[in-house]
C-alpha cells in the first residue's frame, strides 16, 4: 500500500497510500521503527515481568490491567530514546527521511 498505492488508479487507494505515509513519518513512530529490535526485546520482558508479577500477587482488576496496559505503552520509547542517547550524545530523534 506504501509503495504502489501511490500510483493507483483509484482515488482511495492513493488517499490510504498518503494516509499511511504520513501516520509512519511521524517522529514517534519513525523512532520507533529506527530501533524497533531493542523496542521488541524490551518488551519481550516487560510482558514477562506483568506475568510474573500477576501469577505471583494474583488476579488484577479490571483497572489495574488498563493502567498497566497504558503503563507498558508508554514505555515503548524508552529503549529507543536511551540508544539514540548513547549514540548521539543525547540530541534530539531525527525525523524519517522519505515522504
Amino acid at each position: 500500500m506504501l509503495t504502489a498505492g501511490r500510483r493507483s488508479a483509484v482515488a482511495g487507494i492513493r488517499s490510504a497510500a498518503r494516509g499511511l505515509a504520513w501516520l509512519f513519518q511521524r517522529p514517534m513512530l519513525a523512532l520507533l521503527g529506527r530501533h524497533s529490535l531493542q523496542v521488541y526485546a524490551f518488551h519481550v520482558f516487560v510482558v514477562y515481568a506483568v506475568k510474573a508479577a500477576e501469577w505471583h500477587r494474583g488476579g488484577f482488576d479490571e483497572w489495574a490491567k488498563a493502567a498497566i496496559c497504558l503503563a507498558c505503552v508508554a514505555t515503548l520509547a524508552v529503549p529507543a530514546l536511551a540508544r539514540e542517547a548513547r549514540a548521539g550524545g543525547g540530541r534530539a530523534p531525527q525525523r524519517a527521511a522519505g515522504g
